[in-house]
C-alpha cells in the first residue's frame, strides 16, 4: 500500500488536494468579499468589523467535491468505511452551520452531537480496548460506547472553544490532519489518508483568508465537522488499522491540555464552568497583547512538536508510550505557567482576570 502511496495513486491524491486548496480559496475570498453569513460584533467580541463565518461552507464544499474526484478515478480503499465517517462529518458541518445561522441553545447543540457520536458508535466504531499507564490494555467491553461518545463530543467542543484568534485552529487542524494522513497512509488505511489529506488542503485555502486580519471565520459549521472527522478517523483508523488511539489526542494535546487546564482553573476557584469567559491560555496571550498571528504559530509549533512526540510513540512498546505522553504533558504545563506568570504580571494593572461577561472570539 506504501507503493501504491507514492506511486500511481499520488498524482490523482495531489490533484485531488490541490482542488480541495483552490475551491475552499475562492469560495473563502468569495464569503469575506460578501459578508454571508455575518458575524456582528458586540461588546464581547474580539473582532470590530462584521466578518463572514462561512468558512466552514468554503472548506467543505471543497472537501466533498475533492473526495467525490478522488473517489471516481481511484476507488481509494473502502470506500464504504469512508463513506460513513464523511457523512456524518457532513452532519456535523450542518449541525455547526445551523448554529452559525440559527444561533442554536447550548442544549440543542449538545443534543445534535451526542446523536452523531452515538451514530458512530452504534454504526462505525468504537474504542473498545484503552491502553492504561501501569496496566497496558483493557477491555472496555459495555463502557465501550459511552467512551467513544465522550471523546467525540469533548473534542468537537475542545476543538470550539480553540478556535478564537485568526488561524489558531485552522493552522493546527493542518498540521495534525496531515502528520495522520502520512501515518496512516503507511499501514494502509488508504481512505481515511485521503480524506484527511483533502480536508487539510480544504482548510489551507480557508487559512490564507483567515490568518490574513481574520477577513472571514471558520464558523462553528467548519470547526464542528473538522473536530468530528478528526474525533471519528482516530477511533475508526484504530479500529481497522490497529493505530494507537493516543495517537490523535498527543498530536492535538496542545488543545487538549489548553481546555483541560482552563477548567481545572475554573474549577478549583469554584466558577462555573459553563458562564462565557475569557480565560484559555491563547486568550490569556492575546489579551496581554500578542497578536492573533503570533498565538496561532505559538501553537502550531507546539502542535509540530506533539505530533513529532506522536509519531515517535508509534516506535516505542506500549509500556513506553505514557513516558513520551508524560513528558509532553510536562512541556505543555511548564509553558502554561509561564504564560500565567507573563499574563498576570501584564494584566493586572489593567484588567480583571476574568470579567463574568468576557467570551471567546468567534474568529
Amino acid at each position: 500500500m506504501m507503493v501504491e502511496f507514492l506511486t500511481g495513486d499520488a498524482l490523482v491524491w495531489f490533484v485531488g488536494a490541490l482542488l480541495a486548496y483552490l475551491i475552499a480559496n475562492a469560495g473563502a475570498r468569495l464569503a469575506a468579499e460578501a459578508k454571508f453569513l455575518p458575524d456582528v460584533p458586540n461588546h464581547r467580541s474580539s473582532h470590530r468589523k462584521v466578518t463572514s463565518k462561512a468558512g466552514g461552507l468554503a472548506i467543505f464544499s471543497a472537501w466533498f467535491i475533492s473526495i467525490l474526484m478522488v473517489t471516481a478515478f481511484d476507488g481509494v480503499g473502502d470506500a464504504v468505511a469512508g463513506a460513513r465517517v464523511g457523512i456524518l462529518t457532513l452532519l456535523a458541518f450542518g449541525l455547526g452551520l445551523s448554529d452559525d445561522r440559527w444561533r442554536l441553545n447550548a442544549f440543542s447543540k449538545f443534543v445534535g452531537q451526542l446523536l452523531i457520536a452515538l451514530v458512530f458508535a452504534f454504526a462505525i466504531a468504537q474504542i473498545d480496548m484503552l491502553p492504561l499507564p501501569f496496566v497496558g490494555e483493557v477491555e472496555l467491553g459495555p463502557f465501550a460506547i459511552p467512551v467513544t461518545v465522550l471523546w467525540i463530543v469533548a473534542f468537537m467542543n475542545i476543538f470550539n472553544f480553540m478556535d478564537g484568534a485568526n488561524g489558531l485552529a485552522a493552522g493546527v487542524g493542518i498540521i495534525g490532519l496531515c502528520v495522520f494522513a502520512v501515518v496512516i497512509a503507511m499501514i494502509g488505511g488508504s481512505e481515511y489518508a485521503v480524506a484527511a489529506l483533502a480536508l487539510s488542503a480544504a482548510i489551507l485555502g480557508f487559512f490564507r483568508w483567515n490568518m490574513r486580519r481574520g477577513a472571514i471565520f471558520m464558523g462553528d459549521g467548519g470547526s464542528q465537522g473538522i473536530a468530528f472527522f478528526i474525533a471519528a478517523a482516530a477511533v475508526s483508523a484504530g479500529q481497522s488499522y490497529e493505530l494507537s488511539i493516543l495517537f490523535v489526542p498527543l498530536i492535538f494535546l496542545p488543545f487538549i491540555f489548553d481546555a483541560a487546564i482552563t477548567l481545572t482553573h475554573r474549577l478549583l476557584r469554584r466558577q462555573r464552568i459553563t458562564d462565557a469567559h475569557r480565560e484559555h491560555l491563547y486568550q490569556l496571550l492575546l489579551r496581554s497583547g500578542w497578536r492573533h498571528e503570533r498565538v496561532a504559530v505559538f501553537y502550531c509549533a507546539l502542535t509540530a512538536l506533539t505530533a513529532a512526540a506522536a509519531v515517535i510513540m508509534l516506535t516505542m512498546p506500549s509500556m513506553w508510550r505514557w513516558a513520551v505522553i508524560g513528558g509532553a504533558v510536562i512541556l505543555l504545563g511548564c509553558v502554561a505557567l509561564l504564560i500565567y506568570r507573563e499574563t498576570w504580571r501584564s494584566l493586572s494593572g489593567r484588567e480583571n482576570m476574568s470579567p463574568p461577561e468576557d467570551v471567546a472570539g468567534s474568529d
